[in-house]
Protein backbone atom coordinates (compact mmCIF):
# COMPACT_ATOMS: atom_id res chain seq x y z
CA UNK A 1 0.00 0.00 0.00
CA UNK A 2 1.39 3.37 -0.82
CA UNK A 3 0.67 6.54 0.57
CA UNK A 4 0.74 9.72 -1.16
CA UNK A 5 1.78 12.29 0.96
CA UNK A 6 2.69 14.62 -2.04
CA UNK A 7 0.06 17.52 -3.67
CA UNK A 8 -0.71 17.00 -7.14
CA UNK A 9 1.66 18.03 -9.81
CA UNK A 10 -1.25 20.11 -11.11
CA UNK A 11 -3.76 21.22 -9.64
CA UNK A 12 -6.94 22.80 -10.52
CA UNK A 13 -8.07 26.03 -9.54
CA UNK A 14 -11.75 24.69 -8.97
CA UNK A 15 -10.10 21.91 -6.63
CA UNK A 16 -11.41 24.06 -3.61
CA UNK A 17 -14.76 25.01 -5.37
CA UNK A 18 -17.50 22.53 -4.29
CA UNK A 19 -20.05 21.29 -6.65
CA UNK A 20 -23.42 21.20 -6.14
CA UNK A 21 -25.74 18.19 -6.81
CA UNK A 22 -26.95 20.10 -10.04
CA UNK A 23 -23.47 20.70 -11.41
CA UNK A 24 -23.34 23.90 -10.54
CA UNK A 25 -20.03 25.31 -9.10
CA UNK A 26 -20.83 27.04 -5.38
CA UNK A 27 -18.59 30.03 -6.33
CA UNK A 28 -20.95 30.29 -9.11
CA UNK A 29 -24.30 30.30 -7.62
CA UNK A 30 -22.87 32.89 -5.13
CA UNK A 31 -21.34 35.26 -7.43
CA UNK A 32 -24.80 34.70 -9.52
CA UNK A 33 -26.74 36.01 -5.93
CA UNK A 34 -24.55 38.90 -5.29
CA UNK A 35 -24.86 39.57 -8.76
CA UNK A 36 -28.53 39.76 -8.50
CA UNK A 37 -28.27 37.45 -11.92
CA UNK A 38 -32.14 36.91 -13.33
CA UNK A 39 -31.47 32.74 -13.08
CA UNK A 40 -34.38 30.99 -13.88
CA UNK A 41 -32.20 27.95 -12.48
CA UNK A 42 -30.84 29.44 -9.49
CA UNK A 43 -34.18 30.82 -8.42
CA UNK A 44 -36.13 26.64 -9.11
CA UNK A 45 -33.01 24.43 -7.92
CA UNK A 46 -33.44 23.47 -4.70
CA UNK A 47 -29.75 22.65 -4.59
CA UNK A 48 -28.77 26.39 -5.61
CA UNK A 49 -31.76 27.76 -2.91
CA UNK A 50 -29.85 25.80 -0.16
CA UNK A 51 -26.65 27.26 -0.90
CA UNK A 52 -28.01 31.22 -1.18
CA UNK A 53 -29.56 30.28 2.26
CA UNK A 54 -26.35 29.18 3.59
CA UNK A 55 -24.62 32.30 2.05
CA UNK A 56 -27.57 34.13 3.64
CA UNK A 57 -27.37 32.87 7.22
CA UNK A 58 -23.50 33.68 6.98
CA UNK A 59 -23.77 37.05 6.09
CA UNK A 60 -26.14 37.69 8.75
CA UNK A 61 -23.73 35.92 11.55
CA UNK A 62 -20.81 37.99 9.99
CA UNK A 63 -23.36 40.98 10.51
CA UNK A 64 -24.11 40.13 13.99
CA UNK A 65 -20.48 39.68 14.89
CA UNK A 66 -19.59 43.37 13.05
CA UNK A 67 -22.54 45.17 15.41
CA UNK A 68 -21.67 43.19 18.66
CA UNK A 69 -18.29 44.14 18.02
CA UNK A 70 -18.84 47.79 17.36
CA UNK A 71 -21.38 48.00 20.49
CA UNK A 72 -18.74 46.22 23.09
CA UNK A 73 -16.59 49.05 25.15
CA UNK A 74 -13.06 49.56 23.82
CA UNK A 75 -10.36 47.76 26.10
CA UNK A 76 -7.61 49.94 27.63
CA UNK A 77 -4.64 48.73 25.42
CA UNK A 78 -2.17 50.88 27.60
CA UNK A 79 -3.10 49.47 30.82
CA UNK A 80 -2.33 46.01 29.44
CA UNK A 81 1.22 47.48 28.13
CA UNK A 82 1.72 49.05 31.01
CA UNK A 83 1.60 46.08 33.15
CA UNK A 84 3.73 44.40 30.45
CA UNK A 85 6.53 46.90 30.37
CA UNK A 86 6.81 46.37 34.18
CA UNK A 87 7.28 42.66 34.17
CA UNK A 88 10.44 43.59 31.21
CA UNK A 89 11.50 45.88 33.82
CA UNK A 90 12.04 43.80 36.07
CA UNK A 91 13.58 40.88 34.26
CA UNK A 92 15.71 42.89 32.81
CA UNK A 93 17.18 44.51 36.34
CA UNK A 94 20.51 43.17 36.95
CA UNK A 95 20.92 39.96 39.23
CA UNK A 96 18.56 37.49 39.77
CA UNK A 97 15.03 38.28 41.47
CA UNK A 98 15.12 37.31 45.32
CA UNK A 99 12.33 35.08 47.22
CA UNK A 100 11.17 36.57 50.27
CA UNK A 101 10.88 32.93 51.56
CA UNK A 102 13.21 30.09 51.19
CA UNK A 103 12.28 27.16 49.99
CA UNK A 104 12.05 24.22 52.67
CA UNK A 105 15.02 22.19 52.81
CA UNK A 106 17.40 24.69 50.79
CA UNK A 107 20.88 24.21 51.11
CA UNK A 108 20.76 28.47 50.77
CA UNK A 109 18.51 28.77 52.95
CA UNK A 110 18.90 30.77 56.14
CA UNK A 111 20.13 29.16 59.36
CA UNK A 112 18.65 27.02 61.85
CA UNK A 113 17.25 29.39 64.47
CA UNK A 114 16.28 32.31 61.95
CA UNK A 115 19.26 33.67 61.65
Amino acid sequence: MTAHTDPPNDPSPQDDDEQLPCGRLLSRVWDDREQQADDPHLRCCPHCRQAVRGLDRLGSAVLGLREEEADAPATDAAALTRRVMEVVRLELRPGRPLSATWPPGSPNGPPPGGR
